[in-house]
């Protein structure tokens, strides 16, 4: 089968705006190789999915074609970024229009090779997508306990896991992770868990109150849209005591709408893009629109970049 050429079938406009198309080979013989098209609920329509099929059809009549669609319950539920990626495994990806799905498997298994390399000595490992910011945090029998009473990273460890990081880290993740912090705990504020062993770690700490009512406001005044309180409410869900963010938020940082050949990427633009293929999914503005109100050390991108002035962009509705 020519991947090419099927990428370019679904690259027509008439496919609408799904936002993953994976295929998975039959198992056997009597089976249909099958290409599943991801779409979420409000985003792409009835004439979108017939162009798909019809058009599929016309190049490969052998090839099943399956639609699902995803609720926003369904796409905020899973706790982690590898439960949230686990939900669109695929034998091979033919598209990725956000290109968030291709890097996500990356970063997980940037992830398990931390934990094999340093075993005990990690603790979680966590998202931050408005820093693009990978947060190692190690375990309490790795910390040293510094003059103020406060636990530390040794700087040999430290130096160790970020050697390992930029070591293993593949070009394409490079352009996504601008930074890496290894600290002794996680950081305030809301982080997405990698892998499923650093959600299971319950000392990610709780955001600052009121922070969604904030965002609410400075949504509304930068022109990207409001947050409605049943939004605000939705993405405040049962996990807000632990700090953490559903897998879905890492989005946000690993896309790559809104980034320039050199990897710099605007978060306006791409909350805007993510918008467009997922709705007005409110926790998408959050990393979009922070501006260092949740500590930590990550640090924002510097320089003469994009990010230095966003662009705020009108997306038609």
């Amino acid at each position: 089968m020519d991947f090419v050429r099927l990428r370019e079938v679904l690259a027509d406009e008439l496919c609408g705006l799904y936002f993953l198309a994976g295929l998975d080979f039959r198992k056997a013989a009597n089976e249909e190789d099958v290409l599943a098209i991801h779409a979420a609920e409000g985003a792409f329509g009835l004439e979108n999915q017939h162009h798909i099929k019809s058009a599929v059809a016309a190049v490969y009549p052998e090839l099943k074609v399956s639609v699902q669609f995803h609720s926003r319950r369904d796409l905020h539920l899973p706790d982690t970024l590898e439960k949230f990626a686990g939900l669109f495994e695929h034998d091979h990806i033919i598209a990725d229009p956000t290109g968030a799905f291709v890097r996500a498997p990356k970063l997980l298994t940037l992830a398990r090779s931390i934990r094999t390399e340093f075993g005990n000595s990690i603790e979680q490992i966590l998202w931050r997508a408005e820093f693009s910011a990978l947060v190692v945090v190690t375990a309490p029998l790795a910390a040293e306990i510094s003059p103020s009473g406060n636990p530390v990273v040794p700087e040999k460890l430290r130096n160790e896991i970020s050697a390992l990081v930029e070591r293993l880290a593949c070009s394409d993740l490079r352009q996504a992770v601008k930074s890496i912090d290894v600290a002794a705990e996680a950081p305030a504020g809301r982080c997405v868990p990698v892998d499923n062993a650093s959600f299971a770690v319950p000392n990610i700490k709780p955001k600052p109150a009121g922070l969604l009512a904030r965002f609410s406001r400075i949504a509304a005044l930068v022109g990207i849209g409001m947050i409605t309180s049943a939004g605000a409410a939705q993405a405040s869900s049962a996990k807000d005591n632990h700090g953490s963010s559903s897998g879905f938020a890492a989005l946000s940082g690993l896309t790559t709408l809104g980034e320039n050949s050199v990897g710099i990427r605007n978060h306006y633009q791409a909350v805007g893009g993510l918008r467009l293929y997922f709705g007005d999914a409110g926790i998408l503005l959050v990393p979009a629109l922070a501006t260092g109100d949740f500590g930590g050390t990550a640090q924002q991108p510097s320089g003469n970049s994009d990010e230095s002035q966003p662009v705020r962009v009108a997306y038609a509705t």
